[in-house]
């Protein structure tokens, strides 16, 4: 069935954050069909399979380039190469052989000859029998990645893999699918295959076809260490290097790479299909191999999203009174409404331009996104669903499940992106679930980007983000626990850290704003303030203040938000965020042009952070943060001449800094 597509353009969007050009170039791939031209020039009618990625070199564009899974019969993209469609799914039935042919196998056969290769065998077609098939789709690519997340095999609730119920047989010989993925796929004597193999007691692999003679490049052996699906899959082509990693749910990974001789050049991509030699399991099992989230990525295309392109002046904001996990809400829509609006433009009056909505009940988000938008505050929407399906082990066709999580959200003005996952997520599965769970959500809708906050466990987020391609970095960092010392060493190097691994990301930091008994010091309005410039020296982008809501009983103590249960202030915090999101409503356009620079500064005392900037072409910048909060701080200033950019006003020869205060100085070159 062919219908209209609506264009969904995978780039930076205007949402009163931050602004790009618009009428990038189209290129839509569905089937065998490719459009290129200018986005407002180009009618569209594909199959609704159809991917729309954006292609301007001006332009960063979306990663992702294709898009699927065999559960549901979306099967129009693809091209079968060996095998036939029945071998994919359904019931696994018990069948003859006969003079080594399958009864009922269409044509072409699979050869035995394929067989023989040299080296631990891949067993392409180890018997006529076999459910095996390769499917490609019709898209040239010579550097990708490809993301495999399937059913396995099939464990014992003990953990165990079932073993083959006749004697004398190995333990593969029923242990079902395997994952292979298809690289530069030429024609079908030429191409690369590289994935994992249950054969031998398991193995990692990768196989250079060429001329129907399979040339083992790099092979390990794995003996059967999953324990728990679905088994994932990340196969990458970089130039002559091929890289294959396999990850269980229960985070037991291994990798293998090696270097090509003869395939380079564009070529198709997909992946092959084996059901377990004899295709004999037997017929009380369920089927054994669903590949149910496959994503081809190229991961050299970075996509521009909004968080970039805005300064966040944001907040954490949870209504344990209406709450999904706390299991309350309001029940009178009306008291809903007129607790949002309340909410909303108390956050607009204090400066804020975003907040991260937590565990909102499903019937009530619209009611507060609703609230949002009437009062210009965006919100990055916690959506519990995807969490829960993230840490849990179920096998979860993603691309479906998020498209019916977003589809009564991604059209809402207020929605500034999804919130996936809070704090530690450290586990190998599970960070490759919340990976694939983020590209399924940039599938569905490609406007409104993923973010997570991440909590410096130190030497763990680092993992985290080898695998998780979040568009923005947000920590938290907080420094405030009981009988803080005043020493703010610690946390500086926690900044340091995050700033490295942000890399070419914005950096986000959660502040802390709030308090909790006999575990966390509640922080005066100077140690906040030292937190933003502090961190500002560091290169953040945004800030996520930790917490707008006080709370009771979610995590065991009561946490002391910024505002009471009736959102009335309980201190002055509230106020000095107030002051500093002015600060920062006028500093951030200057802010988010910064870039770190080694400059060599003058002297400065030894609680002041110096650090220096490069912002537009030919401007230097540099930083100060006061680390001491309980009192001011003066100091010569012997460099070139400079400029607050907060007040316009120049330097003198001496600088003083309010306790925990900052500045923002623009040098004068002549």
């Amino acid at each position: 069935m062919k219908t209209k597509l609506a264009i969904r353009l995978i780039a930076a969007v205007a949402i009163g954050l931050g602004t790009v050009d618009s009428d990038p170039a189209v290129v839509l791939i569905a089937g065998e069909t490719t459009i290129t031209g200018p986005a407002s020039e180009v009618p569209v009618t594909a199959s609704d399979e159809a991917v729309v990625t954006v292609v301007n070199p001006a332009l960063p564009t979306g990663s992702i380039v294709f898009t699927d899974n065999f559960d549901d019969g979306r099967k129009p993209d693809w091209q079968v190469i060996w095998g036939a469609w029945a071998d994919m799914g359904g019931l696994l039935q018990a069948t003859a052989l006969t003079e080594g042919i399958h009864p009922g196998r269409p044509t072409p056969l699979i050869r035995p000859t394929l067989t023989k290769v040299g080296g631990p065998a891949v067993l392409v077609g180890d018997y006529p029998a076999d459910r095996t098939m390769i499917v490609v789709s019709d898209i040239l690519l010579a550097d990708c990645t490809i993301d495999v997340d399937s059913t396995p095999f099939i464990p014992s609730p003990a953990g165990k893999i079932i073993p083959w119920p006749k004697s004398g047989l190995p333990i593969w010989a029923s242990t079902g699918s395997f994952n292979h993925a298809v690289l530069r796929y030429t024609d079908d004597k030429n191409y690369i295959l590289a994935g994992y193999h249950p054969g031998d007691g398991g193995s990692l692999f990768i196989y250079e076809v060429i001329d129907n003679f399979y040339h083992q490049r790099a092979y390990k052996a794995k003996p059967h260490f999953y324990k728990a699906g679905p088994l994932h899959l990340t196969a990458t082509a970089a130039g002559p290097i091929i890289t294959v990693r396999v990850t269980d749910c229960n985070g037991n990974t291994d990798s293998l790479s090696c270097e090509m001789t003869t395939l380079f050049q564009a070529g198709k991509v997909g992946l092959f299909h084996d059901d377990g030699a004899g295709g004999l399991p037997p017929s009380s099992m369920p089927p054994t191999s669903k590949y149910d989230n496959f994503v081809v990525r190229t991961p050299h295309r970075q996509r521009a999203t909004h968080f970039g392109q805005c300064f966040a002046r944001g907040v954490f904001f949870f209504n344990e009174n209406d709450s999904l996990v706390s299991k309350t809400r309001i029940a009178d829509p009306q008291a809903a409404q007129d607790y949002y609006a309340r909410a909303m433009k108390d956050l607009a009056e204090h400066g804020f331009n975003l907040a991260i909505v937590y565990w909102t009940p499903v019937d009530h988000r619209k009611i507060m996104l609703d609230s949002a938008q009437q009062h210009g505050i965006k919100v990055v929407l916690h959506l519990p669903e995807i969490a829960s399906m993230i840490r849990s082990s179920e096998q979860v066709n993603m691309h479906d499940y998020t498209e019916r999580v977003t589809r009564g959200l991604r059209s809402h003005p207020a929605v500034a992106g999804y919130y996936i996952f809070d704090e530690p997520l450290v586990e190998p599965g599970k960070i490759v679930r919340a990976e694939l769970a983020r590209l399924a959500l940039e599938v569905s809708d490609p406007e409104h980007p993923s973010l997570a906050c991440i909590a410096d466990v130190a030497g763990q987020y680092e993992n985290v983000l080898s695998t998780l391609q979040l568009p923005a970095l947000l920590v938290d960092a907080y420094p405030f626990v009981n009988n803080w010392s005043g020493d703010f060493s610690e946390h500086v190097v926690q900044l340091q850290r995050a700033q490295r691994l942000a890399g070419d990301r914005p950096l986000w930091i959660a502040p802390q704003v709030f308090g909790k008994l006999n575990r966390w010091k509640k922080p005066t309005r100077a140690e906040i303030r030292a937190q933003i410039w502090l961190a500002i020296a560091h290169g953040a982008k945004g800030f996520m203040h930790f917490i707008y809501q006080s709370t009771t009983g979610v995590e065991g103590d009561a946490i002391q938000g910024l505002v009471d249960s009736n959102l009335d202030p309980i201190d002055g915090r509230l106020d000095e965020l107030k002051r500093i999101n002015a600060d920062l409503a006028r500093l951030s356009p200057t802010l988010l042009t910064l870039r770190p620079m080694d400059l060599r500064l003058p002297d400065v005392p030894d609680a002041v952070v110096a650090r220096a900037f490069s912002g537009m072409p030919s401007t230097r910048y540099v930083v100060l943060a006061n680390k001491d909060v309980k009192q001011k701080t003066r100091f010569m200033w012997n460099g070139v001449a400079a400029t607050d950019v907060l007040t316009g006003k120049e330097v003198g020869s001496q600088i003083e800094l309010s306790a925990g205060d900052g500045k923002l100085l623009k040098l004068q070159f002549e």
